[in-house]
């Protein structure tokens, strides 16, 4: 059988089932507030979400997802997805095998599970015409931990994820930023063309960032460079004086 993964802080809404049944060799997520946003009434689903403004707001929770299923369908492939809420399916399963455990509590096993997918040329998507409300962090970041317990919790997972898959792939998964690696003319051509198989393996053979930062900060002193060169720049600024 597929092998659902349920977070316990979700709601679901009628028909979110149904995308997530195709037969597509992919890890496969629903959308939920944190990447739609709606409003229904007086109810405006915001990324993170307490259980009290949700109560009373059952019914417009379903015109939301109404409206959410006629205007999205289809799948959209993504670098990773949270796993709040995701179909493995057998066939992916066999092929990527179970979680590993080694980043304690908190983030990083989701997406070491995204890294080892692309490796093994399976993408991750979003189900468009699936839609869920998801409450976020419940269990983490806004949950009954100390500010202090939760940076050393952070700071756990991301030292074990950067020990396992270096510097350049740890920036991209576990801080959410590609646009780094856009200044390197071939990985940028990759990410327009959402190669991440290629992009990953790379990545995974060529860990160390720090070409890519002296390159990025190159560009940035280049265009500042070029502002201060434009006589057209300055003469706005000298008549306003």
């Amino acid at each position: 059988a597929d092998l659902f993964l349920l977070n316990n802080d979700l709601v679901f809404t009628t028909g979110w089932l149904e995308p997530l049944l195709a037969d597509r060799r992919a890890l496969l997520s629903p959308m939920s507030n944190a990447q739609v946003a709606y409003t229904s009434g007086s109810f405006a689903p915001k990324p993170a979400m307490d259980l009290a403004e949700f109560d009373g707001h059952a019914a417009a929770l379903e015109t939301i997802a109404r409206h959410h299923r006629a205007q999205m369908s289809g799948y959209r492939t993504v670098s990773s997805v949270a796993f709040f809420c995701i179909k493995i399916p057998r066939s992916v399963y066999e092929v990527v095998g179970d979680f590993d455990e080694s980043f304690g509590k908190g983030g990083g096993e989701d997406r070491d599970y995204a890294v080892r997918a692309w490796i093994a040329s399976i993408p991750q998507e979003f189900a468009l015409g699936s839609y869920v409300l998801h409450f976020q962090g419940k269990s983490t970041w806004r949950g009954p931990e100390t500010a202090e317990e939760r940076r050393e919790r952070d700071a756990f997972y991301m030292r074990a994820f950067e020990k396992k898959w270096g510097p350049a792939l740890t920036h991209a998964f576990m801080r959410g930023d590609w646009n780094l690696f856009r200044s390197d003319a071939t990985l940028a051509r990759l990410l327009e063309g959402g190669e991440f198989t290629r992009i990953v393996r790379h990545l995974r053979s060529r860990p160390s960032i720090e070409a890519f930062v002296a390159r990025q900060r190159a560009a940035r002193f280049a265009a500042v460079c070029c502002v201060y060169d434009d006589d057209s720049w300055l003469a706005p600024a000298i008549e306003s004086v």
